[in-house]
């Protein structure tokens, strides 16, 4: 599943997968309800660690219309002044 779904996953987490699952989904038996733990976690993973780089790349982007905004409203403060001025 590492393979498949692009992530790595540490012994601890595979064996607390197996724990929880064992614990926790009681109307299947073990390795399938534990494989399942891990592959849904595994998915879920690959899908944040694909949505991380878009938020960053809209963070920057926020960032610098942001940037010229505040260059935007510096330029209009120049401008009355130089009216308040004349």
């Amino acid at each position: 599943y590492e393979v498949y779904h692009k992530v790595r996953m540490s012994d601890a987490v595979i064996e607390d997968a197996v724990k929880m699952s064992e614990r926790y989904i009681t109307d299947r038996f073990l390795p399938d309800k534990a494989i399942d733990v891990i592959d849904e976690a595994a998915s879920r993973a690959n899908l944040r660690n694909k949505t991380l780089p878009l938020i960053a790349a809209k963070k920057k982007e926020v960032a610098a219309q942001n940037e010229k905004i505040n260059e935007l409203e510096a330029r209009e403060y120049k401008t009355d002044e130089e009216r308040m001025e004349a």
